[in-house]
């Protein structure tokens, strides 16, 4: 039981989506919370309603200020999933990628606080960390305007005024997501296509998202004004992603894969934490550390901590790997 949602009013922007579905599905079996969907795409929403028809359902854009206050409204929490998170899309529009995931994020903070609502967490990504792709530099911006707006509130906290506490968290590749590579290995297979790998020796911090909901829900519970909420997550090759399933799709004992070589914008490897950043952390359990962004805070740690990223941090157990792959399979009918 979410006991600090009890009685609690919480908004999902991008609600729609893979991970706002997969929270969405959590807060209902959890049921001791309102929960407002806040989206584009009303089919969508039509969709969930099915599903979920206690919800309050919102069709808007986070560029509109007026949607946005309509839709948190009264609300305590807001969890921030809305932005346009395709590496390659955003190469070709870099500026619809800094409208939506800088201004637009900009305007949330800006609503939630003018509403007064207790919390803010807002879902960055790995590729924000030393960034070379559009997606990555605009997720960047995004979170400097959270640590900007973080600072602001903590040099006015000594004011009687409830302040809204803003937090950030990153995830890594969600799997099963739409768009993620197992669902298209998975698919190229059933097509009697090879599988298409960009470069096996490329790793990524992968979860799944049922996780990735125990992360958030974990950092919205327990962040706090300015902290960056990290987890020590397992990475994985795209080649052994690849050869999992081969090994593990029926009808894949003739299938091979190619390398096409890295699109444009992508890293041989990602990094969940800098070092400098390692060094302004601190354990809130064996899984996740709190990084404080604000300028009040000085770093906790002196001697030097060497940067999370996914070449040096522990790979995903074949075992678990497979469970994925067969789930997703699964799903996918």
């Amino acid at each position: 039981m979410l006991f600090f949602l009890n009685n609690k009013r919480v908004v999902i922007t991008g609600g729609t989506g893979s991970f706002g579905t997969a929270l969405a599905q959590r807060l209902a079996a959890s049921g001791n919370c309102d929960v407002v969907i806040f989206s584009r795409n009303r089919d969508k929403q039509e969709r969930m309603r099915e599903r979920f028809p206690s919800f309050r359902y919102i069709v808007g854009d986070i560029l509109n200020r007026l949607d946005l206050e309509n839709a948190i409204d009264g609300a305590d929490y807001l969890i921030h999933a809305a932005a346009l998170k395709e590496v390659p899309y955003c190469e070709e529009n870099p500026m619809e990628a800094a409208l939506n995931n800088i201004t637009g994020t900009n305007n949330v903070i800006e609503s939630s606080i003018t509403k007064g609502l207790k919390k803010v967490l807002i879902i960055s990504t790995d590729k924000a960390v030393l960034p070379s792709s559009a997606m990555g530099i605009s997720k960047a911006m995004m979170e400097k305007v959270v640590w900007a707006k973080a600072n602001q509130i903590d040099v006015n906290s000594s004011s009687q005024k409830p302040v809204t506490a803003l937090s950030v968290l990153r995830f890594g590749n969600l799997l099963g997501s739409t768009g993620t590579v197992i669902p298209l290995f998975i698919k190229q297979i059933r097509d009697g296509k090879p599988l298409t790998v960009t470069n096996p020796d490329m790793t990524r911090f992968m979860m799944t998202l049922e996780h990735s909901v125990n992360y958030a829900l974990f950092a919205l519970e327990k962040g706090l004004n300015g902290d960056l909420i990290i987890e020590r997550a397992s990475s994985v090759s795209i080649g052994d992603i690849a050869t999992a399933v081969i090994e593990n799709t029926p009808g894949s004992s003739s299938a091979k894969y190619t390398i096409t070589g890295a699109r444009a914008g992508e890293k041989l490897y990602e990094i969940m934490a800098t070092e400098q950043e390692m060094l302004r952390s601190e354990e809130l359990n064996n899984n996740y550390l709190r990084v404080s962004m604000l300028h009040s805070v000085k770093p906790r740690q002196t001697n030097p901590l060497k940067e999370l990223n996914s070449h040096t941090a522990p790979r995903l157990e074949n075992s678990d790997l497979k469970a994925i792959i067969n789930d997703i399979s699964t799903q996918m009918g």
